[in-house]
């Protein structure tokens, strides 16, 4: 068993960080909420992956090998005789993290795009991919004449798409930027459709005092739903289910 603990800005986004950090899905690992989060504190998840997905998982491996140097190497700082072992235990760490950083020197912007590029090749569909980079994230947006078939319904081609474009840049570095993809701006409009059933819904649940649930979501179209009810001091919406079934119960907060 291997456990990993991520930290976020709400409970939805510290899961997706992990899982994308470990390359695993939701069904892989059990999920324990340690924090909630809140207006001065982030959320904070424990992702437990059992023995047998852990023990062929790359980044897991990569993780163990790297804390057992740093072990290595804090025995040894209690041991200074040893000189040889310790510095032979710091030069291992060192020739690790140089490793990530030439894997980190890659340009993932240029392999995402030659990953759709390909993608597109092989489909044999015209569309253009524009990519917008920032310190952390990857901003791609997919525009073209009949591109619209692989947004699928409420997003759902679009998010497996995503989540693949994701994987194949996650084997370039344990430290890739979040990739958000976008086909047509459909997010956009997606999110302004979402805001609005978030905002009646929660004036609905206000007034008659009563939980709603709505219908399975993708983490993109919960994200939208939580941002919302988070202006409404009286109200909380909170996810149940699993993947693709998990969906958002939107309720009075609990005094």
């Amino acid at each position: 068993m291997f456990e990993y603990e991520s930290v976020a800005k709400t409970v939805d986004k510290a899961i997706e960080d992990g899982l994308l950090f470990l390359n695993l899905k939701e069904e892989d690992v059990d999920i324990k909420i340690i924090e909630t989060g809140g207006f001065f504190k982030k959320a904070k998840v424990r992702l437990i992956v059992p023995k047998e997905i852990a023990k062929d998982n790359e980044e897991i491996i990569k993780i163990k090998k790297l804390k057992s140097l740093e072990e290595k190497v804090e025995k040894q700082e209690k041991e200074p005789k040893n000189i040889e072992s310790k510095q032979k235990a710091k030069d291992e760490i060192t020739e690790n993290n140089q490793i990530k950083t030439k894997e980190n020197a890659i340009n993932q912007a240029e392999e995402c795009k030659k990953f759709l590029d390909d993608f597109f090749d092989t489909i044999k569909m015209e569309a253009t991919v524009e990519i917008e980079e920032t310190k952390d994230e990857l901003f791609v947006n997919i525009n073209g004449e009949n591109t619209a078939k692989l947004i699928g319904y409420h997003g759902e081609s679009l998010s497996s798409l995503q989540y693949l474009l994701s994987v194949y840049c996650s084997k370039f570095s344990r430290h890739t930027k979040k990739i958000i993809l976008d086909i047509d701006g459909f997010k956009e409009k997606r999110k302004e459709t979402l805001e609005q059933l978030a905002n009646r819904i929660a004036s609905k649940v206000s007034e008659t005092g009563r939980k709603t649930e709505l219908e399975p979501m993708n983490a993109f179209e919960r994200r939208v739903i939580h941002n919302v009810i988070q202006n409404y001091p009286n109200l909380q919406s909170y996810s149940k289910g699993f993947e693709p079934n998990r969906y958002l119960i939107i309720d009075l907060k609990k005094e």
